[in-house]
């Protein structure tokens, strides 16, 4: 409660005992006699991590009863770890999404009856949905991962398209 009330957690990025409780009350109140002393726990310091701003995890660092308290330069230590946590938490949340979404266009693309191919910049196929997977199955098979329809015809067609800009593709 009193974390919360002081707001240094998220203002100052870091909480050690002391910000919090009295040297009376460490000697005093049982979960710091009792509770802490029993568990082998002494001295701790909370730092805040901010992956997005619908999140916040405080990452709590505990050491032996006994212990001197958390130094300014062990503080600073474990803030530029939780930095690199953060980082790390934002990417797999990024891809996380990604994939989400990607999951979703599948979804989407696999309820159209007509044959749909997404090509990376190289013509390779990344996805194709049902309809597609079953035309590869049938006339238009793949050779390292790009399309190679049987037809001479249509790979011409799909050959010229290829060594087109994009914008020139769009009817």
């Amino acid at each position: 409660a009193r974390a919360l009330a002081n707001g240094l957690l998220l203002s100052r990025g870091y909480v050690v005992d002391s910000d919090l409780v009295t040297t009376a009350e460490m000697n005093s109140h049982p979960f710091y006699t009792a509770f802490l002393a029993k568990h082998g726990l002494g001295p701790s310091l909370a730092i805040a991590v901010v992956p997005d701003t619908r999140t916040v995890i405080s990452l709590g660092l505990q050491r032996a009863h006994g212990a001197t308290p958390f130094e300014p330069d062990t503080i600073a230590r474990v803030q530029r770890l939780g930095e690199l946590i953060e980082k790390s938490l934002r990417m797999t949340m990024r891809a996380a999404d990604a994939e989400a979404r990607t999951l979703a266009l599948g979804a989407c693309l696999g309820r159209l009856g007509q044959a749909v191919f997404l090509l990376d910049d190289e013509a390779r196929v990344v996805f194709a949905n049902a309809a597609g997977q079953r035309a590869t199955a049938t006339h238009l098979p793949q050779i390292n991962r790009r399309l190679a329809p049987r037809d001479k015809t249509a790979r011409a067609a799909l050959d010229a398209a290829d060594h087109e800009p994009a914008d020139e593709l769009v009817p």
